[in-house]
């Protein structure tokens, strides 16, 4: 199909209730080079005396503070309603900058020659106490941080807002380094056109996609989809040869863009220390586990999925985060990653196969002419692809994130979830859309495989529901004078053009 026409008749611009102009412009970030000048030491006759309270009210009046998290106390610096975690060594820079700055030698010699006893985890607990920051997004709405301004996007709209409108303190990492003007034109974007290659140029497995984008980006768990995304290739075989170069790892990058995204090669987790996170922290928003091994089972997840995660660093107490400010998941892997068989496990994951459009020979530089998220795009291009973002949070919040029938997995999990003979029968039996008698398809599948004549009318029933699961179909149980029949339905999505 033509993906122009396919936008013009399908896609609704997203209405914004403000239209920023470059002449509005203006950085949230103001100069934090001014101190705040508390006098913490004393000179009497050439001697210098620290003064530890006095030290404790400077960090302080400069925005030094600590909370609380788990209970453990974590030092951060306020300004501006930013909010950033800080340590020892990015307190001891501020304190140097300020020596140097007033060129108080006598002042810094005393300081430094007693920089153990000044500065401690226990004179820090000194710090007034503010509140934990608590910036994620609500059940109905995303918000993606620029340097400009901030857009909160709904189902069917973004509203465009400027800083002073914050009624609370944010994370100073959300702020994406960049300056957001609505595009002004409806140009589609390379990042867009992408993501509508790998997704077999169809309207619904992009739709499907764009979901799965949106669910990433959003900064909630309150909607009851405790799942992790799990990426295949569409030509994943049942030798498990990796085709590379397919877009997984594209989609992680783009993700990171504007999300805090911790990536772990699933090469080098070692079995039973799979979630250490010794890399993660309390903003981290993602977690990408890539290219996991034929070993990995979901199981190893549900912890994270259901319970929370544990952060865990050297020399520092680890940090529980509870579940509902945990990460959210995404897995790779050229193998399909199995878990315990039933509803329990399929509640857990969310998947979908990767278009091989790309590969080693044909890559998105080839076709577009430059790499992406590089020096070779433009503000607009950043534009449209911050633009097709929120179209996709949107395209969450309205719709959830959206089902779409397997390509080739829809073998391997039919197999898994039923029988390899009920498999390589269904495929050739099976008439969609069309009313089927169930006992005697039951009787012709135990003619053929006769190892499963002690095969139930209830379990055979049981696998037809799976592969109707599988390959996005709905399943109807139909009876008349004593027959019993079923039909399994399925929409494809249209043919391209």
């Amino acid at each position: 199909m033509n993906f122009k026409n396919f936008k013009k008749d399908n896609q609704k611009e997203i209405p914004v209730n403000r239209k920023l102009k470059v002449e509005d412009i203006k950085s949230i970030e103001k100069n934090d080079s001014i101190i705040k000048e508390v006098k913490f030491w004393t000179e009497n006759h050439g001697k210098v005396t620290m003064k530890h309270t006095k030290l404790i009210e400077f960090f302080s009046q400069n925005g030094f503070a600590k909370v609380l998290f788990d209970e453990k106390v974590i030092i951060v610096r306020e300004s501006n309603k930013m909010v950033t975690e800080v340590s020892d060594n990015d307190i001891i820079s501020f304190i140097q900058k300020f020596f140097v700055s007033k060129k108080i030698e006598d002042v810094y010699e005393k300081f430094g020659a007693g920089l153990n006893g000044y500065i401690t985890a226990k004179k820090l607990m000194l710090l007034k106490q503010i509140n934990m920051v608590s910036d994620r997004d609500d059940y109905y709405s995303s918000r993606m941080f620029f340097k400009n301004c901030y857009c909160e996007v709904f189902d069917d709209s973004v509203k465009v807002k400027y800083y002073k409108e914050l009624s609370n303190n944010i994370w100073k990492n959300r702020i994406i380094s960049k300056v957001f003007v609505k595009p002004v034109d409806n140009e589609i974007g390379q990042f867009e056109k992408f993501v509508f290659n790998i997704s077999k140029k169809d309207k619904i497995r992009f739709e499907g996609l764009k979901s799965i984008i949106g669910y990433l980006l959003h900064r909630n768990k309150e909607r009851g989809e405790p799942v992790a995304i799990i990426l295949y290739d569409e030509n994943m075989t049942n030798s498990y040869e990796a085709n590379g170069r397919t877009g997984k790892t594209l989609l992680s990058k783009a993700i990171s863009e504007i999300r805090e995204v911790v990536t772990f090669d699933g090469k080098d987790l070692k079995t039973g220390n799979w979630f250490k996170n010794q890399r993660m922290t309390i903003r981290t928003d993602i977690m990408n586990y890539d290219d996991l091994l034929k070993t990995f089972s979901l199981e190893q997840c549900y912890p994270l999925l259901t319970t929370g995660v544990t952060i865990e660093k050297k020399r520092k107490d680890s940090i529980f985060i509870p579940v509902e400010y945990s990460p959210k998941v995404i897995l790779t892997s050229n193998y399909y990653i199995n878990g315990p068989i039933g509803p329990s496990d399929r509640a857990r994951r969310h998947e979908f196969e990767i278009a091989n459009y790309y590969n080693e020979r044909f890559t998105p530089e080839d076709e577009f002419g430059n790499r992406f998220f590089g020096r070779d795009w433009d503000n607009n291009e950043w534009n449209k692809f911050y633009n097709f973002m929120m179209q996709c949070i949107s395209c969450y919040l309205k719709n959830g994130l959206i089902q779409v029938p397997a390509l080739n997995l829809g073998q391997e999990k039919t197999i898994r979830y039923t029988h390899p003979e009920f498999y390589e029968f269904i495929v050739d039996k099976l008439t969609l859309n069309t009313k089927i008698d169930k006992r005697k398809l039951l009787a012709e599948f135990k003619s053929k495989y006769t190892n499963q004549k002690d095969l139930s009318s209830h379990q055979f029933t049981k696998w037809l529901k799976e592969y109707s699961l599988i390959i996005g179909g709905k399943y109807m149980d139909k009876s008349s004078g004593g027959n019993y029949y079923f039909i399994m339905s399925k929409t494809d999505s249209d043919e391209e053009e």
